[in-house]
């Protein structure tokens, strides 16, 4: 009866030790991944940064029709998703887009503004 107890015991503690080390090593593949991935991140941030670098197209609208200006808004936000669509799964890039729209949304809004502005002072 001691020895089959024993024998029970020792191969628990052999599964512990095999899980145990498992464990370890399993972390260390995790934390190489989770490099790589970082690593991979990095690089689509910097190639999608170097494509909308500069001007991503032209929008033209009337800054006196409501529909033109949303028109408008809404071409540069299709520019932008043109730009991001291939990394869907990076969620810096889809953030920088998202700010981006909101960004160019406000410029168009701003530079309609102004337009009405100098029209009624001539």
């Amino acid at each position: 009866m001691l020895g089959s107890r024993f024998k029970k015991n020792r191969w628990i503690v052999c599964l512990l030790n095999y899980f145990a080390y498992n464990r370890i090593n399993h972390k260390k593949e995790i934390a190489m991944k989770g490099l790589d991935d970082l690593s991979k991140t990095i690089k689509e941030l910097e190639k999608f940064l170097s494509e909308i670098d500069g001007e991503l197209g032209t929008v033209n609208f009337d800054p006196f029709d409501a529909a033109s200006i949303e028109q408008a808004i809404i071409e540069m936000e299709r520019m932008i998703d043109n730009k991001s669509m291939n990394y869907s799964r990076n969620a810096m890039i889809q953030k920088i887009a998202i700010e981006s729209k909101t960004n160019y949304r406000q410029a168009i809004i701003d530079k309609a503004a102004e337009s009405r502005v100098q029209k009624e002072d001539e």
